[in-house]
């Protein structure tokens, strides 16, 4: 009997000569509640190199798309990439040619160009020229007018004076050009323009569009197809 508590005792006596031990934790601290700043580290990003083939194709997606004004004739070249929607051409536009995207009308051979679509859906490029018409009630292209001013105010300027043999001074008068359109003079590449199917076509849509009535369209077309001869 005396053995047993003798032997408890021993362990008790080692127990208590034994380090006491801090038991692992099983719970992290907050950061935020922590009193020493935590470390930081900087990572950084390495460089994309470029080539030759990624340039080109960047460069390839941008390009600059020419729409030519009816009237005016003049062509603004309008940057776009094939995921330009149509109405955001038409506000780029409007920066050039001062015309608002409402009074904007579009055409591509005939067809307007919807502005939910982009530019990818119509397969344009730079070799195609987009037709920009004006819809009634807007103003004139920017160029159009600045044109227009400049043509009103250039004066005509006189011949210097000749001399004759004798030393007597004679004027020549300039005559005033006349102002009716003659097609027949027009250069032979524009006579073959007028004569192009896609340019009748493109012709017809475009009297269509302004309530041309079909006998006043056919007369219009076969003048401009056959100057001299209607």
């Amino acid at each position: 009997m005396l053995e047993e508590p003798l032997a408890f005792s021993a362990f008790l006596l080692r127990l208590r000569g034994l380090p006491v031990v801090t038991p692992i934790r099983q719970h992290e601290d907050d950061p935020l509640n922590l009193n020493y700043p935590l470390p930081r580290c900087r990572f950084e990003e390495p460089e994309i190199p470029t080539t030759e083939e990624s340039t080109r194709s960047s460069a390839a997606q941008t390009l600059r798309l020419p729409i030519k004004a009816l009237k005016s004739g003049f062509t603004y070249d309008v940057p776009v990439d094939p995921l330009t929607p149509i109405a955001e051409l038409k506000q780029r536009l409007a920066a050039q040619c001062g015309v608002g995207p409402d009074y904007q009308r579009l055409l591509l051979k005939g067809k307007a160009l919807q502005d939910a679509g982009v530019v990818g859906d119509y397969n344009l490029s730079s070799d195609t020229v987009v037709t920009l018409m004006v819809r009634p009630g807007g103003p004139a292209p920017r160029e159009y007018e600045e044109k227009a001013e400049t043509e009103a105010v250039v004066p005509e300027t006189a011949e210097p004076p000749m001399h004759t043999d004798d030393g007597k001074k004679t004027t020549t008068s300039q005559s005033t050009p006349s102002t009716t359109l003659d097609i027949r003079h027009l250069s032979a590449e524009a006579l073959a323009k007028l004569g192009e199917p896609a340019f009748q076509e493109e012709l017809r849509a475009l009297l269509v569009a302004h309530d041309f009535a079909e006998a006043d369209r056919d007369t219009l077309v076969r003048a401009l197809a056959r100057p001299g001869r209607t």
